[in-house]
């Protein structure tokens, strides 16, 4: 059996829609998986063995004529979609694939998909990889898995030597300040109260991340602190990174999904957007979210004592 999955957009929806490998494959040991991504998400899912290729989406004219040859040449049994609103993207591939049965959104005039998602509004409260194993219902699956998420060889040792330079034992912390915008992150000034905080309350070393843009906050907050700074790098490094660590603390961004992929412990601090914290909350089994009181509250609106409290429970 010949199945794609489809996702084109952000990080942390990729790692998302990686849940459907493991029911797939568990339900169906000899199917052929694929994937349709985009430029930004494709390394999610380049090197996994489950996977059998990789179709990315090019829109410069001659890699877009290629890529559409490519998947109308795929004879696929299954096209999975797990969208749940109209894309005209979605629509326009869809159209293209060839497959017997193609599950995904139809709006009230595009009709793409044999079989039809439910819609953003009537999946308001379900966590996002309960709507991808509400895609695959078609297929026999009722549950999604874990996402999952293959580490790069090279990656392991680049991380491994750098544990093994400053870091005693394996063992530490994991903080992460960046965030897709300014909302999602909170100030220096925090970050550097509650490492103060935690300090006096672990043995453990504490590591900071943060993405090249926010180098210059990472490398003063380490300075304030005295912690560890790794060099803001590729996504690969951090996987091993996160995946290392024995507790994660983090904005919501796609390193919260990460850590779901090897069930890291997490704390998030998270604006209040009751669809976004439904959709996307921590999925590993050990986690507290921060979140501000009012409604559409952002992060900065978090006192280091509340983010502490939630901390300490995991510890």
């Amino acid at each position: 059996m010949n199945v794609a999955l489809v996702q084109l957009g952000r990080i942390g929806d990729m790692i998302l829609v990686t849940s459907a490998i493991q029911p797939i494959r568990e339900r169906y040991p000899d199917a052929n998986i694929y994937f349709i991504a985009g430029h930004s998400n494709c390394n999610i899912v380049e090197n996994n063995p489950d996977v059998r290729r990789v179709l990315v989406y090019d829109k410069q004219p001659l890699k877009l004529i290629r890529f559409l040859i490519q998947l109308r040449s795929l004879q696929l049994d299954y096209y999975i979609d797990p969208k749940d609103h109209f894309s005209h993207e979605s629509y326009m591939l869809a159209r293209v694939a060839n497959a017997t049965v193609k599950i995904g959104f139809n709006d009230a005039t595009h009709h793409a998909f044999d079989v039809s998602v439910p819609s953003d509004a009537e999946n308001f409260a379900l966590h996002f990889v309960e709507k991808v194993a509400n895609a695959l219902h078609p297929l026999g699956i009722y549950k999604a898995g874990r996402p999952q998420i293959v580490l790069d060889a090279d990656a392991v040792v680049a991380v491994n030597s750098f544990l093994a330079k400053y870091i005693v034992g394996d063992k530490y912390i994991l903080i992460n300040i960046s965030a897709s915008n300014r909302t999602k992150m909170w100030s220096n000034a925090k970050w550097i109260g509650l490492i103060h905080s935690l300090q006096p309350l672990v043995s453990k070393p504490i590591v900071l991340s943060s993405a090249p843009d926010d180098a210059s906050d990472a490398s003063a907050i380490c300075t304030a602190t005295s912690i560890y700074h790794f060099p803001p790098s590729k996504l690969s490094l951090i996987n091993v990174l996160v995946s290392r660590a024995d507790l994660l603390i983090s904005t919501d961004t796609s390193l919260v999904h990460i850590a779901a992929a090897f069930d890291t412990p997490v704390v998030a601090l998270t604006k209040n957007i009751p669809w976004s914290i439904a959709r996307f909350k921590p999925l590993s089994s050990k986690s507290q979210m921060v979140i501000p009181s009012i409604e559409d509250g952002v992060i900065e609106e978090l006192s280091v004592e509340e983010v502490l409290e939630c901390v300490k429970a995991l510890l």
